[in-house]
């Protein structure tokens, strides 16, 4: 189902830099209702927040430390007071590798403070946490209980009973090696006798992986937003993580 709702409202979490400000700038042409943009970094934010190129009519930045649950609360307040409504929300989830160690503790309190917030909502709404690929490659290698992974699957558990879909898009390391130049690959592609066949087998373990060669980031946050299930997890990687 296409989630597309009159004059939408936007925040963008860590927007000040790299792909948080991506992200804000592909909104910035959607959010009609206003875009909020939050980063611990006041300085930067405001330059992002200055570059918009075809923002809203109504743009705010709020500085604050995700550490602190009053700011996340602050913030929730600041919303709805500001423009009665939020209709989509990414939050960094640690897409830098390595994270800060209390990233999870950060996420969950945006979390909790931010989807009673689109819950609200006629229609619920969207969350998509930005994360690391490597560090989600990380937690299955060695089987992490109570990881990023769970907190996504909880979150969207509860977000599903109020039409909030609660998704990841993960970005891969483009400094590490190749996995489809591995020698495990490559015994798949001669097991399955060629490319196409072993990507086909690999989509078949669970979790799947569909292929998207060439998709932009503005592509993927619409994507995300309108069309994601939630509990997804969406690897944008040039094959060096997984």
């Amino acid at each position: 189902m296409s989630f597309d709702p009159i004059n939408p409202v936007a925040l963008v979490a860590s927007a000040a830099t790299g792909v948080g400000a991506a992200c804000a700038r592909e909104l910035a042409q959607r959010a009609d209702g206003g875009l909020i943009l939050a980063d611990a970094d006041e300085s930067a934010l405001e330059a992002c927040a200055d570059a918009l190129d075809r923002a809203p009519e109504r743009v705010s930045t709020l500085a604050f430390n995700p550490a602190d649950p009053r700011r996340w609360a602050d913030a929730a307040d600041f919303i709805a007071a500001h423009y009665g409504r939020l209709d989509w929300a990414l939050i960094d989830a640690g897409a830098a590798f390595p994270r800060h160690e209390d990233y999870l503790e950060f996420t969950r309190r945006g979390l909790e403070a931010i989807m009673p917030l689109i819950g609200d909502n006629r229609d619920g709404g969207a969350v998509v946490l930005m994360a690391s690929a490597a560090a989600l490659a990380e937690e299955l290698r060695a089987d992490v209980e109570g990881g990023l992974l769970d907190l996504i699957g909880e979150a969207a558990r509860r977000g599903d009973r109020r039409q909030v879909r609660v998704s990841a898009l993960a970005f891969g390391n483009p400094q590490g090696d190749m996995w489809t130049e591995t020698p495990l690959f490559d015994d798949i592609v001669r097991e399955q006798g060629g490319i196409a066949n072993a990507f086909s087998q690999i989509a078949q373990i669970a979790p799947p992986i569909v292929r998207h060669p060439g998709a932009a980031l503005t592509t993927l946050i619409p994507m995300m937003i309108s069309e994601a299930s939630g509990g997804g997890v969406l690897v944008v990687d040039g094959g060096h993580t997984l």
